[in-house]
């Protein structure tokens, strides 16, 4: 007899005879299966045995030692003892997502409490995952979100840090939150758009790229947003000169302080109709009538900057009323030669 046990007498009546045994403490720790997460399964059902066929259906007879020729019912390896219905059966336990069950236990005895019977099949419960290498379900937390474990975590990659689901250095989460991706930077291998860690970039054929609506700063290696027109915000001159030509960031500071930067035409040119256009002054070789508008009075006569009709120049400028002066002049001088031809 093992040290601290106590014998104590009771009597089974197994169908035959009446039978008078000692039981120590060891037979009844070996006959249960403690889990991970403290839940225990008898192996045993507490019937007395002379040979298995004294046992129910998937259990065999397990002799005392030293041998008394009386034993007790035990569950066949890979199988659990079960009381349904003040029955005591020895059910096989699931030892996989997916294998075929009829209770909960069935799962549960390897797979975890997070685990059910569903529709005959073993699966995780809601809100929870099946992790491979464990062959276990936990409770399922997202990247970004409270865990307890690593495998509280969802995703290959990711692990628990300080109490939040985080991924694997070089990697970074997906949209959904479930899964980890590698960080791929402009003009680096992908394929996906989730891959690209550049904000504004997407996968384009199988190369990280800025986005239609943004233009790549190389100096910063940055997606910046493409400006549509004169005036929309900026912080580079690229980003206005890919839809405005001759156009500029003109960084200004504004009344609170701030720094702002707005397109606007590069120097040396003007706006008109939100397009810029060089400045070209009186006389000076143009292509089309915007070139002179810098100056009003001015239009574009046979590739140059002249004064508009009924306008002379005087001293570099335009001027109406020296226009007017000289017609008059010219009126005068008629009639002063028609007077002298009727006389």
């Amino acid at each position: 007899m093992l040290s601290g046990s106590k014998p104590y007498m009771r009597i089974y009546d197994n169908g035959l005879l009446l039978v008078r045994f000692t039981t120590v403490a060891f037979l009844v720790t070996s006959a249960v299966r403690p889990t991970a997460l403290g839940q225990t399964f008898v192996r045993r059902t507490a019937s007395v045995c002379r040979t298995n066929s004294d046992c129910p259906l998937n259990a065999y007879c397990e002799h005392y030692s030293p041998p008394t020729g009386f034993g007790v019912c035990s569950c066949l390896h890979g199988h659990f003892m079960l009381t349904q219905n003040n029955t005591r059966e020895c059910i096989r336990f699931a030892t996989a997502i997916g294998d075929f069950c009829q209770y909960d236990d069935q799962c549960q005895y390897l797979l975890s409490t997070d685990s059910e019977c569903r529709a005959n099949s073993c699966q995780c419960r809601e809100e929870t995952h099946y992790v491979e290498r464990e062959r276990r379900c936990y409770k399922t937390s997202y990247l970004g979100q409270y865990c307890r474990l690593s495998n509280n975590c969802i995703g290959d990659d990711t692990y628990c840090r300080d109490g939040i689901c985080v991924c694997a250095l070089g990697k970074h989460p997906n949209a959904g939150r479930n899964l980890c991706l590698p960080d791929v930077h402009l003009g680096e291998k992908c394929f996906r758009d989730e891959e690209c860690i550049t904000e504004y970039s997407r996968c384009d054929g199988d190369e990280c790229r800025c986005r239609v609506s943004h233009i790549l700063n190389q100096a910063r290696n940055q997606c910046l947003p493409i400006a549509g027109m004169l005036n929309d915000l900026c912080e580079e001159d690229l980003q206005c000169l890919h839809r405005v030509p001759y156009s500029r960031c003109h960084i200004g500071t504004q009344l609170n302080g701030d720094r702002v930067g707005r397109c606007t035409c590069a120097n040396g040119y003007h706006e008109i109709g939100y397009k810029c256009y060089p400045s070209v002054y009186l006389n000076g070789v143009c292509e089309v009538d915007e070139n002179c508008a810098i100056n009003p009075d001015t239009i574009c006569i046979k590739e140059r900057c002249r004064c508009a009709d009924h306008m002379i120049e005087v001293d570099g400028q335009c001027s109406a009323a020296s226009r007017k002066f000289l017609f008059s002049i010219q009126i005068l001088v008629i009639l002063v030669m028609n007077q002298f031809t009727l006389s």
